[in-house]
């Protein structure tokens, strides 16, 4: 597929870590005109590679088109499902089933609300926080890109995961198919050139 099922996840990851790291070393505030500097830059970036090479991107497009347009309604179809599915669980507290949803929530809200990294710790005041947080990095970008208050981000979020792995091992799948017909392809080529001559004929001639 050319790397279309994973360019969404690589994507985000690129914007996040680029702001991650213009926030950690307090070049770029983490703040929604940081998040869309970023992204801006990476869209003239962007642009100028397709203008420099836009005869060979328009032959990608017309070989391409079909898996592009099929990715994306894998992706839009794994995404709205797990919406209906949060919407009929929208709760982020469930003292009755325990979880860990009042725990993400904190450290989703305290990323979102740092202006740098690592972020303050919701737990304890004047403190950071001491715990992996990077993938709450990759959804505050959206939050800070929307404006969507982080309570329902925090449900968006999980269907936004969701449909990226599902499109992920989408590409795999795709992935996996051609290499299975490349092999095939080959193990025929070898089963006919194993046949004696006479039969090679006869077997092409049926075909």
């Amino acid at each position: 597929d050319g790397g279309v099922a994973i360019a969404k996840t690589r994507g985000l990851l690129l914007v996040a870590w680029m702001i991650w790291l213009m926030g950690t070393v307090h070049l770029l505030s983490f703040s929604r005109t940081g998040v869309w500097l970023v992204v801006v830059v990476m869209v003239l970036a962007a642009a100028i590679i397709w203008a420099r090479e836009r005869v060979r991107w328009h032959g990608w497009w017309q070989q391409r088109r079909y898996v592009v347009l099929t990715t994306q309604i894998v992706f839009m179809v794994a995404y709205l499902a797990f919406v209906w599915i949060r919407a009929q669980n929208p709760d982020l507290w469930h003292p009755g089933r325990g979880g860990e949803k009042p725990m993400d929530l904190a450290f989703l809200t305290a990323v979102v609300r740092s202006p740098s990294f690592p972020p303050y710790d919701p737990w304890f005041a004047g403190g950071m926080l001491n715990y992996y947080y990077f993938g709450f990095v990759m959804i505050g970008v959206l939050v800070h890109m929307t404006g969507i208050v982080p309570s329902t981000a925090y449900n968006l979020a999980v269907p936004t995961i969701f449909a990226l792995t599902a499109v992920g091992a989408w590409g795999v799948a795709l992935a996996l198919q051609g290499s299975f017909r490349t092999i095939h392809a080959r193990a025929w080529r070898w089963w006919l050139r194993a046949l004696p001559y006479a039969e090679r004929r006869k077997l092409i001639g049926a075909l």
